[in-house]
């Protein structure tokens, strides 16, 4: 086995059914398979919300590094890890939640005085107030983020559903060129939004384990990052035990906590990498398909 030359390894991308309904990961598997397959750590980046998971306790008891994040949704822009102290993105809006509870109310009066949870789900003001928990746009995401320390990338960039992707579809479409300094003179010239977006983000997830087809989408993404000298991270996106620890990002020193991930990013003390088990997956054109 060759010697090692890295402090850590970290997956930053991965989901749990403790607080992703579209994944099957429990928390113990992430664990324990991640040590199997070379990890030292995870971040939990559920969809939406920060894990309720104590993190703290559950690093200590199973010696495996706990990190907790976020993947926030935006319409109409994309998907974008978040890392670092930030609670704040959780924080409840309090004065528009009063306000729907009492139409809440209002529409529970037409209902059975025995209440269940099948009430709850037919409201569609109770629909709304787990929506209002949601930040939407994405300054508000960026500033919060900032605010508390915090730093945002942008996970897998290039889909076809972000807007950076459909950018760059309607530029190949347009152009027939493969030249992303000319893409990036694309957005600049016809969307400015999507330009102060990249501006104010600190980098870009550069691999992402997810899908067969995420190939070229990372060489899209390592090479806009490298272009614009942002900082650049690689995650499994793991859904699925079989997920686990097929992309990671080696940190050169010990992290212990929040603050330290951040700071070595920030650094650029960090390098996104397929592991071992990931690079055994792609031979067998689990990962990526040229």
């Amino acid at each position: 086995m060759p010697e090692r030359t890295y402090q850590m390894l970290i997956d930053m991308h991965n989901h749990t059914e403790h607080g992703s309904q579209d994944s099957v990961i429990q928390i113990d598997q992430l664990i324990q398979i991640g040590k199997e397959r070379g990890l030292d750590g995870a971040c939990i980046t559920e969809h939406q919300t920060i894990t309720s998971l104590d993190i703290e306790e559950l690093s200590m008891k199973y010696d495996f590094k706990l990190f907790g994040g976020i993947e926030m949704e935006i319409t109409s822009v994309g998907h974008f890890l978040c890392y670092g102290d930030i609670s704040a993105l959780n924080e409840v809006p309090t004065a528009k939640i009063r306000q729907l509870l009492l139409q809440l109310c209002n529409e529970l009066a037409y209902y059975p005085p025995t209440l269940s949870i099948e009430h709850f789900n037919e409201s569609e003001t109770f629909r709304r107030i787990i929506e209002s928990f949601y930040i939407s746009d994405i300054q508000s995401l960026i500033d919060k983020t900032h605010d508390a320390g915090g730093l945002i990338f942008w996970a897998h960039p290039y889909d076809n559903y972000s807007l950076l992707g459909i950018r760059f579809s309607e530029y190949i479409e347009k152009y027939k060129l493969l030249k992303l300094e000319d893409f990036y003179s694309y957005i600049q010239y016809n969307d400015s939004s999507l330009q102060a977006i990249i501006d104010q983000i600190d980098g870009f997830e550069v691999i992402n384990g997810c899908d067969n087809e995420r190939g070229m989408l990372n060489s899209l993404s390592a090479g806009f990052a490298e272009m614009l000298n942002k900082l650049a991270i690689g995650g499994s996106d793991a859904h699925d035990p079989d997920d686990i620890g097929l992309v990671a990002t080696r940190f050169n020193r010990t992290i212990e906590n929040s603050a330290d991930l951040v700071s070595a990013l920030l650094a650029r003390d960090t390098e996104p990498v397929i592991t071992e088990y990931g690079q055994s997956i792609t031979l067998q054109s689990r990962v990526y398909e040229k």
